[in-house]
C-alpha cells in the first residue's frame, strides 16, 4: 500500500522523534531527558510530539518496545541459521557486546525503571525468550560434546550471567572489543 504525503511526513517526524529520543535517553536517561530537548534535537514542536505520544513516558515504551523487537529478530536470526554451538556461542557474544556498545547504562536502567513499575509482563516475556534461547544453546553445547554433563544448568545459567552481567559494566565493555575473540575462546575452553 502506498503512503500519501501526509502519511509520509508523519512517519519520518515520528522517526525524528523517536531517534531523538534514543540519543537523549542514552546519553542522559529517560528521567533526565525533557519533551522540550525532544523537540529541539528532532527539530519539531512539542505539540507535534503530543500529537504522536501520549507522554514522554509513551514515547519511551515506543523506543524500548523497538529495541526488544530488534534484539528478538537478530537473535531469532542467528538462531534460525542452525550454526554449531561454539560458532553460535561466539555470535552471540559479538551481538551482545555490540548492543551493549550501543546503548549506554543510562538506558538499561530507564528501561528497568520504567517497565518495572507497572508492565513487568514485558520484561518477564524477553527474560522467559532468552532463557528458551540459553537452553537451547545448553542443549545443543551437550549434544556436539562441547559441555561436559557434569555441570547442572543451573550452574551454567550462573556462569553465563556471571559472564553477561560483566560486560554491561562501562568500565568492561569500552574495554573488551580488542580481546573478543581472545575472551571468548577462554569462556569456552572453561567449559569442557
Amino acid at each position: 500500500m502506498k503512503m500519501n504525503g501526509f502519511e509520509l511526513r508523519k512517519q519520518k517526524k515520528m522517526q525524528q522523534i523517536e531517534e531523538a529520543t534514543e540519543i537523549l535517553i542514552n546519553q542522559k536517561g529517560l528521567e533526565n531527558t525533557t519533551i522540550q530537548e525532544i523537540a529541539d534535537l528532532a527539530k519539531v514542536s512539542k505539540g507535534t510530539i503530543f500529537n504522536y505520544y501520549d507522554s514522554k513516558e509513551g514515547l519511551a515504551k515506543v523506543i524500548f518496545m523497538n529495541y526488544f523487537k530488534k534484539i528478538k529478530e537478530e537473535f531469532a536470526d542467528l538462531f534460525a541459521q542452525e550454526l554449531d554451538f561454539e560458532t553460535t556461542f561466539r555470535e552471540i557474544t559479538k551481538l551482545k557486546l555490540k548492543l551493549s556498545e550501543e546503548t549506554n547504562v543510562n538506558f538499561y536502567e530507564s528501561i528497568m525503571q520504567l517497565f518495572s513499575e507497572e508492565d513487568n509482563f514485558i520484561l518477564e516475556e524477553y527474560k522467559k525468550k532468552g532463557m528458551e534461547q540459553t537452553e537451547e544453546l545448553l542443549r545443543k553445547g551437550r549434544e556436539e560434546g562441547k559441555i561436559s554433563s557434569r555441570y547442572s544448568d543451573e550452574l551454567l545459567h550462573l556462569y553465563l550471567n556471571l559472564f553477561i552481567e560483566g560486560v554491561k559494566k562501562p568500565e568492561i565493555y569500552q574495554n573488551i572489543f580488542p580481546f573478543t575473540e581472545e575472551i571468548i575462546t577462554m569462556f569456552l575452553n572453561g567449559l569442557n
